[in-house]
């Protein structure tokens, strides 16, 4: 048998990032059946690199659970609505389930997830809230930069560039406590 030894001609360094928050704490109820549009802004990324995998946490109510029927993550785009995908957008899961639930008072971090965004650009994450009068909490915090946008009655996570959503809400973060970047160099 012979062995022909090979050499890599350059080591891969992994960097992983995590931007922690504020825990979001101000309860805001009545949020059955809507789809939600939170825009990341970059600013708030402390990220260099483009990802190769992120983890989102979200943190549940201190008074009941929030359902979450879908979440998507993907890059701002570049033009049309505020709330809208640049098409690259991929679905978020939690122990391998597409719907999950935020446990009262409990953060909860998404498995990883393979995607490339830049960290210069916005971010959007995209949840369906449940139909669940049980699970219709969501907790939010005022933060400077941030903004979302919602629509009721939508199941609509997946899509690149829906249409009806509400105006921004400024300055306020809903549910995410932290964002992990990975990246490759």
């Amino acid at each position: 048998m012979i062995i022909t030894p090979f050499f890599l001609s350059g080591a891969t360094t992994v960097t992983t990032t995590t931007d922690t928050y504020t825990t979001p704490n101000a309860l805001s109820g009545g949020w059955t059946d809507y789809a939600v549009r939170i825009i990341i802004p970059n600013n708030h990324l402390s990220a260099t690199a483009t990802s190769t995998s992120i983890k989102i946490s979200l943190r549940g109510p201190t008074s009941e659970a929030t359902g979450i029927d879908r979440a998507f993550v993907g890059q701002k785009a570049s033009s049309g609505n505020a709330w809208d995908f640049d098409g690259n957008q991929v679905q978020m899961q939690v122990s391998s389930s597409n719907s999950f639930d935020l446990p009262q008072d409990t953060t909860v971090q998404t498995d990883a997830c393979t995607i490339a965004l830049d960290p210069a650009t916005d971010v959007v994450l995209a949840l369906d809230l449940a139909n669940n009068t049980s699970k219709d909490s969501v907790v939010q915090i005022t933060d400077t930069d941030w903004s979302y946008h919602y629509k009721e009655g939508a199941d609509e996570a997946d899509e690149t560039a829906p249409t009806g959503y509400s105006s921004a809400t400024t300055n306020t973060r809903l549910l995410i406590k932290a964002i992990e970047w990975t990246s490759e160099s």
